[in-house]
């Protein structure tokens, strides 16, 4: 199925994608971010993204989307990215790779699990804008779609399953529930409450 390009860079709605309300920007806004990390296992990439909630839109970068990412790469583009021992990094719930990251100083939180739907239908409340060097987060975009019921070919309320497009999806949504928890926002401005730092 195809999609077209709209003027800034947003996306045409293409049929049963999940995520369509997406425009793909050059920069980005100056804010306190929210960093969303799906390591991989066997062929699949490990993905680590930042996030950020500014007047009333959602926003993100890709930072790595990479297969057979050992450790050390990972902790130098955390440096590169800038994350500080402040930044809540929220990771899918691999409990070694977490202790690894916590001894290294890192504040990485384990991932709500168990809620795609409810997080997915939260994040769609949203614009969501990306950055154009996310490529791969784009391939995704395009074609993370609703699985179909079996029985009528309708577009059901669940991502197809096993796609291999969710992965950058999915470290967002990570990142997107510590957003929207608001646990590192003042109220009233984006000012890190650097005394909120969580170890597990």
């Amino acid at each position: 199925e195809s999609f077209e390009v709209l003027g800034e860079g947003k996306l045409g709605k293409g049929k049963g994608l999940i995520f369509t309300d997406v425009s793909y920007v050059s920069e980005l806004p100056k804010m306190d971010w929210v960093y969303g990390l799906d390591p991989g296992y066997t062929h699949d990439p490990t993905v680590l993204v930042k996030a950020g909630r500014h007047q009333g839109q959602l926003w993100g970068r890709e930072l790595l989307y990479d297969t057979d990412v050992k450790k050390p790469k990972l902790i130098k583009t955390m440096i590169r990215a800038g994350i500080t021992e402040y930044d809540p990094i929220v990771s899918d719930k691999d409990f070694s790779l977490i202790d690894e990251l916590l001894a290294e100083g890192f504040n990485i939180i384990p991932a709500k699990k168990g809620l795609i739907v409810p997080q997915i239908n939260r994040i769609k409340e949203y614009h969501i804008n990306l950055t154009l060097d996310s490529v791969n987060w784009q391939k995704e975009q395009m074609s993370y779609r609703y699985k179909k019921k079996r029985e009528t070919g309708e577009t059901s309320n669940s991502p197809q399953p096993n796609s291999g497009m969710d992965h950058c999806w999915d470290a967002f949504r990570y990142a997107c529930e510590e957003i929207f928890d608001q646990q590192y926002y003042a109220v009233g401005n984006i000012e890190r409450k650097t005394s909120l730092i969580r170890r597990k």
